[in-house]
């Protein structure tokens, strides 16, 4: 939950296994993951939407809101 060195390195650490996406599409996450990821040059991107299928659909029409005010 935290943002500083510790925690960048523990987020580095889950961030391995996506090492290679360009992005991550999810419904919530915390300050200091989110940096995190950004540090690592994958883009956060938080949504409002909760239907899955209405996710991959903006996504792919180039339209999925990015909601940065749900970082917690």
């Amino acid at each position: 939950h935290g943002s500083d060195g510790d925690d960048h390195g523990k987020h580095t650490q889950m961030a391995q296994a996506i090492a290679d996406c360009e992005a991550v599409i999810c419904g919530g996450m915390g300050q200091g993951a989110y940096l995190s990821l950004q540090r690592l040059n994958i883009r956060p991107l938080v949504t409002n939407l909760s239907d899955i299928e209405e996710v991959i659909k903006a996504t792919i029409n180039g339209t999925l809101a990015d909601h940065p005010e749900l970082v917690h």
